[in-house]
């Protein structure tokens, strides 16, 4: 049964990237990762269901199938194209770009007050982790600001359903960084990270595990900086390009 009260629609890649958020209670769901929490007083129904697009879909398909959902914000981390994004800062997207088939989804803006650390700019997703400082390098030269590997695939599916489509990604790893870990070695076919593919590496290789414990640190300053960014802002019901009508 679809429940009667309205949500506000959150979408993620992976639980991890919620942890920041207090309050959230867990609820059933066939999406890898479920919970509900109320953020500026609205009800949120946040979603985790592992990484790349088509999960991305499945997502926002169950949600919607379950609930009765306003808008749809994509959200996450996201890793830095450009200098000027670093650890922790917030990127409001005004544009969400996706590689394959060369597609553009305009994004609503939410209201926040503006503050050091918060940035707008474009998003790109591409159908890996981008894990270099040469291929972030080279993406750049798309126009993007930082690259993900779910927004596109949300957007699209909110405007399938004429949704209002918001996204906000936290930066977890600047233009300059090379990840050193090979996460897509790691990924699962179910779009999840293996822990042991991850720690593997790193135990044959000792000399990544400052790499490895320095990305932690940084994924759980992104987490932090995205609860308090995604719990002060407004997310207006009227799409922009209405002109308020």
């Amino acid at each position: 049964m679809v429940s009667q009260e309205s949500v506000l629609l959150i979408v993620a890649a992976d639980q991890r990237e919620f942890s920041g958020i207090v309050g959230a209670r867990s609820v059933k769901s066939s999406a890898r990762w479920a919970a509900e929490a109320r953020l500026q007083g609205r009800r949120c129904l946040l979603i985790a269901n592992g990484l790349g697009r088509t999960n991305a879909s499945a997502a926002v398909d169950q949600a919607c199938r379950d609930y009765t959902v306003d808008l749809v914000v994509s959200t996450g981390y996201a890793g830095a194209l450009r200098p000027r994004l670093k650890v922790g800062n917030i990127l409001v997207a005004t544009t969400v770009l996706q590689r394959t088939g060369s597609l553009e989804y305009p994004v609503n803006l939410p209201a926040y007050a503006p503050r050091p650390g918060v940035l707008t700019g474009s998003l790109l997703t591409i159908d890996h982790i981008a894990q270099s400082v040469d291929e972030k390098a080279s993406l750049a030269e798309t126009g993007a600001d930082a690259v993900d590997m779910e927004a596109s695939a949300v957007a699209a599916k909110a405007e399938s359903r004429s949704l209002p489509f918001f996204c906000i990604r936290s930066i977890s790893d600047d233009s300059e960084t090379d990840l050193g870990i090979d996460f897509n070695r790691a990924r699962r076919p179910d779009g999840t990270v293996s822990g042991w593919g991850v720690f593997g590496q790193a135990v044959r290789q000792p000399s990544l595990w400052p790499r490895l414990n320095r990305l932690r640190r940084s994924a759980s300053e992104a987490s932090r900086n995205l609860a308090e960014f995604l719990n002060e802002c407004q997310f207006p019901l009227k799409d922009r390009s209405s002109g308020g009508k």
